[in-house]
């Protein structure tokens, strides 16, 4: 499952550009019901559910739980990995330089998602806090 959706992927980037992206054939094609935009959803998709996983954070279901500016931030993350697999695919649209320095960006978010220096507010990261020391003082 997705988290995004085609829609989503249009309220955040031109359609124009998407169309170009969206076809197959060196024609536009409508991205809402493009294979190849879904195929690059599910695919973004993977890649933060791998991440989550590789960090032992989040499973796929606390991310498809998330709500308000989490969920719309974890769309953001989605579509910006998306339209990097759509780039990919006609690289010479944008230039090696732009795609790499765009991949980049992708990659911080993701290791930081590894690391947990990105945390979605999902109900065991609201619990989670530092460890309350009980003892003796000095």
């Amino acid at each position: 499952m997705a988290y995004a959706s085609p829609a989503d992927l249009l309220s955040r980037f031109d359609r124009n550009i998407l169309a170009d992206l969206a076809g197959d054939d060196g024609q536009p094609a409508e991205p809402l019901s493009s294979p190849r935009v879904a195929r690059a959803l599910e695919g973004a998709s993977g890649e933060i559910n791998a991440a989550a996983r590789m960090g032992g954070r989040y499973s796929p279901e606390e991310l498809a739980a998330l709500q308000g500016d989490d969920a719309e931030f974890l769309k953001d993350i989605t579509c910006q990995l998306a339209l990097l697999r759509l780039v990919g695919t006609r690289i010479q649209t944008i230039g090696e330089l732009a795609h790499k320095s765009l991949r980049e960006a992708a990659e911080k978010v993701l290791d930081d998602l590894r690391a947990g220096r990105l945390v979605f507010g999902t109900p065991a990261a609201e619990r989670a806090q530092t460890p309350g020391v009980d003892g003796p003082t000095v």
